[in-house]
């Protein structure tokens, strides 16, 4: 949700003189940003799923809980297992959709 935030915030920075200057309704802009943040989803997608996979295993290793998966005998990259596979299925489905 920041992602996009920031990517449509980047986007009216850059169109603002020519949006500001036309005399648009509010409706008109807020379309604008609708429609432009339809196509940003492909930008922000992998970032959001990036962040948010860096923060979750940062905490988990933070907390030491990677410490006390490993002391139990599960690899990292069985640990790290169902994160590949949602990311796989997220990564497919875009390329259906976005592609």
């Amino acid at each position: 949700m920041i992602v996009m935030f920031v990517l449509i915030m980047l986007f009216l920075f850059k169109y603002i003189d020519d949006i500001i200057g036309k005399g648009f309704g509010w409706w008109t802009i807020v379309q604008l940003m609708l429609y432009n943040s339809a196509t940003n989803v492909q930008m922000a997608l992998p970032l959001s799923v990036l962040l948010s996979s860096i923060m979750t295993y940062g905490s988990l290793g933070e907390n030491y809980e990677l410490v006390a998966i490993k002391a139990a005998g599960i690899s990292l990259r069985r640990a790290m297992y169902p994160m590949i596979i949602v990311v796989a299925i997220l990564s497919i489905a875009a390329f259906i959709f976005f592609g």
